[in-house]
């Protein structure tokens, strides 16, 4: 099972809940649990290892190699145990941190535009 959410531009970290279970639940959680950025190597975030009533959230971060356009970020449930397994998942929340530009990349881009600007009015006239 998959689901794909989308990664903003230029996100260096995202924290990632996926809530599993409700508190009835008496099934085993045997799934591996997979994050998957930019279609990259699949990177294991929980064994699905243990059975119970109630399988707490899965949670993590993850750090990310920021790319210049929306991406995906896709979280992959993979059965582990033929015909007693079930992957149930109720919600993923997926928090990301964006990098942002220091003020000097700002300046560094606005002082040749401004030249550009200069040239192109007096050539104007």
């Amino acid at each position: 099972m998959v689901f794909r959410d989308i990664a903003s531009a230029y996100a260096t970290n995202v924290s990632f809940t996926v809530y599993r279970s409700d508190p009835g639940d008496v099934w085993p959680a045997t799934f591996t649990t997979k994050l998957r950025f930019a279609g990259g190597s699949e990177i294991t975030v929980d064994t699905g290892a243990g059975w119970g009533d109630y399988h707490t959230p899965i949670t993590g971060n993850l750090t990310l190699s920021p790319v210049s356009t929306n991406t995906s970020l896709e979280y992959l449930f993979y059965a582990t145990q033929n015909g007693e397994s079930v992957v149930r998942v109720n919600g993923i929340e997926s928090i990301y941190l964006i990098s942002v530009p220091e003020p000097t990349v700002v300046g560094m881009l606005a002082l040749p535009l401004a030249g550009w600007i200069l040239v192109r009015r007096r050539q104007a006239r």
